[in-house]
Order: structure tokens, then C-alpha cells, then sequence
């Protein structure tokens, strides 16, 4: 189980220059459980979005739920708790949801 990355430890972030920079470091540290979820453009700009899961069992639960309920919104604490949003553009800018 991983800890949510705070603003601190995204302040202490190093500087990288693309996109594969930042996967690759964020998959180095944290392996299989930062996965690739989406790429959405945004001003022009590509950015592809990430998990961190946090919790793998809630965030496995909660991903058959989803499922199950056709995409429909679950509120549910166990889940939305259970794994942590990351962008990461083309040029290597990192974009972390608290």
C-alpha cells in the first residue's frame, strides 16, 4: 500500500523534460500500481492521465463496481479514496491531485 503524495513531496519532485521521463519515474517507484488511464488534450496539449493506487483491494472492488454500474457515479469513500490522479503532459510537467 502507497501513501497519497502530498504537495510537499510534489514540490520535491526533480524537473523532467517529456512525458516518458515522468512515467518512467513514477513507475520505477511505485511498479505496477501507477497505470496509464486515459490521454485527454487539454489547451492544445496532451496529457495522460494516471492512477497511483493507494489501496489495491478497495481500488480492485471498486473498478468491478464501476463496471457493473455502467459507468454510472459511485460515491463511494473506499474506493474514491482507494488510488490518487496524476497528470503528466508531453513536456514532462506533472499535474498531482491532492
Amino acid at each position: 500500500m502507497h501513501q497519497r503524495i502530498t504537495e510537499t513531496d510534489d514540490q520535491e519532485l526533480p524537473a523532467f523534460e517529456s512525458s516518458e521521463e515522468a512515467s518512467a519515474y513514477f513507475k520505477k517507484k511505485y511498479g505496477d500500481d501507477f497505470i496509464l488511464k486515459s490521454t485527454k488534450e487539454i489547451n492544445g496539449e496532451q496529457i495522460d492521465i494516471y492512477v497511483l493506487v493507494l489501496d489495491r483491494e478497495a481500488f480492485r472492488s471498486g473498478e468491478e463496481k464501476w463496471a457493473k454500474a455502467h459507468q454510472e457515479i459511485i460515491e463511494e469513500s473506499d474506493f474514491t479514496s482507494s488510488f490518487q490522479s496524476i497528470g503528466i503532459s508531453s513536456n514532462g510537467e506533472v499535474y498531482i491531485a491532492y
